[in-house]
């Protein structure tokens, strides 16, 4: 099959989000630079979410801000993850500008105990010139509002 724009950049999307597929005993220091270089320089997170909800409210923008919200985030102190739960999937508009990923994983939020399994999500992402320059999160954050209430 020939390669297409939208094959091109789902290869691209697919190789930035390959860090979330190891399971986390083989995670070795470093494991998300795959990730962070696939990131251009000033790329947006964004979490469709208020603006004031706990940690995912923030807009981050530029490679350092979203390096800074994986690395130095104690994640360990907030979350349990529990990883993928299904085979990712990748759609891709005609001229491979944007990709959607699809999945469902879930996690273990510390504060409260709660257990969330099979938590749908879809990831947007904006690709120009092989980097990702926007990323839009779309996902199901209410365990997180009871266990993290707005001011």
């Amino acid at each position: 099959m020939p390669e297409t724009p939208a094959s091109k950049t789902i290869a691209i999307a697919r190789r930035a989000m390959s860090y979330l597929e190891l399971p986390r005993d083989q995670r070795a220091p470093g494991y998300q630079e795959v990730y962070f270089d696939s990131l251009s320089d000033d790329v947006e997170l964004r979490f469709a979410v208020p603006g004031d909800m706990f940690l995912w409210g923030e807009v981050r923008r530029g490679k350092d801000a979203v390096r800074a919200f994986f690395n130095e985030t104690p994640w360990h102190e907030i979350m349990e993850a529990r990883g993928f739960q299904s085979e990712p999937e990748y759609l891709a508009n005609e001229d491979g500008s944007r990709v959607v990923m699809l999945a469902t994983e879930g996690w273990k939020l510390i504060k409260t105990g709660t257990e969330v399994e099979s938590c749908e999500f879809a990831q947007v992402m904006d690709i120009q010139n092989g980097l990702i320059t926007r990323i839009l999160v779309i996902q199901d954050q209410s365990d997180w509002t009871y266990a993290y209430p707005r001011a």
